[in-house]
């Protein structure tokens, strides 16, 4: 049984429609990669899952239906969101932002376990876990977005253009430690990702979307060797 089943997902904005019927499904212990130009619906459909907007069709979680739970049930299931715009306390030191990601968790006792496989994945997190988020590079800020939200435990982590403004050895490093999250801590990732070449060499499966639908999935040797999806939508 998949972790995550979406069947039908219409959700808008006002009166402007972003999604229009999105089906698709997320295996446990798998990375699934969501791509498409801006304005698909990627971030829309990450934001319905999490309850963050209003939304219509159904959505199951561990075989159990979510769509009208709020954002804060649906965290408290094991959903972790990490945001485009990443949503760091600035004022906040790297600590405080990684006990924040742990504030509804009620196993304390494991809790520094956590915090010491925070700075294990994010080595440079732990040299700068007193230093405030707001002063932190652009890549240090994603390291530390991620690392949050794996404060939860989730079982299911939606990560949201992870490699968005960031240098490309930077973008291989976090992408190494998706991998490692995924293949060593068994965490599900449901992933948007604008580098097509980057998120299929991770992923197990990938929907492109279009203007709100989902155009084409498959395996990402599937898509890798559709010539059409690769200049339409995968940009190269």
């Amino acid at each position: 049984m998949p972790l995550l089943e979406i069947e039908g997902l219409q959700a808008s904005y006002g009166q402007v429609k972003a999604l229009h019927g999105i089906s698709m499904e997320v295996g446990e212990g798998n990375i699934v990669a969501m791509l498409g130009a801006n304005g698909a619906g990627k971030t829309t459909t990450l934001r319905a899952i999490s309850g963050l907007i209003r939304r219509t069709g159904g959505v199951r979680f561990n075989g159990r239906p979510i769509d009208r739970e709020s954002a804060e049930n649906i965290v408290r299931m094991g959903v972790a969101h990490v945001p485009e715009n990443r949503g760091l306390f600035g004022q906040f030191t790297v600590w405080d932002n990684l006990r924040m990601g742990a504030y509804l968790r009620r196993d304390t006792d494991t809790l520094k376990e956590d915090f010491q496989k925070a700075f294990d994945n994010f080595p440079r997190l732990g040299e700068r876990r007193t230093q405030l988020a707001a002063t932190l590079s652009g890549g240090e800020q994603q390291m530390l977005a991620i690392a949050r939200g794996l404060m939860l435990r989730p079982r299911l982590l939606l990560l949201d253009e992870p490699s968005l403004g960031l240098a490309p050895l930077i973008v291989q490093e976090i992408f190494q430690i998706i991998r490692s999250i995924n293949r060593d801590g068994g965490t599900t990732v449901l992933l948007v990702e604008q580098n097509a070449a980057i998120a299929l060499s991770v992923s197990q499966h990938a929907y492109v979307l279009e203007t709100g639908q989902v155009a084409v999935s498959g395996t990402p040797e599937e898509l890798r060797q559709n010539e059409g999806l690769q200049k339409s939508y995968l940009g190269y």
